[in-house]
């Protein structure tokens, strides 16, 4: 996605597409990993959290949602707050 600077609550508006892997079966549980970092401009980026969303719930309808960031699973004690709001729709297609 794109970086939006100097905003404690950026909004994005933007659209993704995905394709999912040839053999995916009814009954599995795609996910949509989100991670959000800060941009800076003469440093790394720093990691502020991410979200999983289960694309699932979302098949053939329009899901509006907030999601609370979580820390790393490796780093669990990491210090991470916030929340994304994610729209999400989702059109399952075997073809």
């Amino acid at each position: 996605s794109s970086t939006k600077d100097k905003t404690l609550a950026p909004r994005w508006n933007e659209v993704f597409e995905f394709e999912f892997e040839e053999g995916m079966a009814a009954t599995d549980k795609p996910l949509l990993k989100c991670t959000c970092q800060d941009h800076d401009r003469f440093s790394a980026p720093d990691f502020m959290g991410y979200c999983e969303v289960n694309v699932r719930k979302a098949e053939h309808r329009r899901v509006r949602d907030w999601f609370d960031l979580k820390p790393r699973p490796e780093k669990p004690d990491e210090k991470v707050s916030g929340q994304l709001e994610l729209v999400v729709h989702w059109w399952h297609n075997p073809a």
